[in-house]
């Protein structure tokens, strides 16, 4: 996931998947409890 890479950070994360850090950590905070992956991630 784009957050580990980062070590974290929410804001490097969201410029490697290029949307606003805004829409990763709502899309982060969504699917914590969901065990899958935000819609787009790729999981690696």
């Amino acid at each position: 996931m784009a957050v580990n890479r980062s070590g974290g950070n929410l804001t490097r994360a969201a410029k490697l998947l290029g949307i606003s850090r805004a829409k990763l950590a709502y899309r982060f905070k969504s699917a914590k409890g969901t065990g899958e992956p935000p819609a787009g991630e790729r999981v690696s």
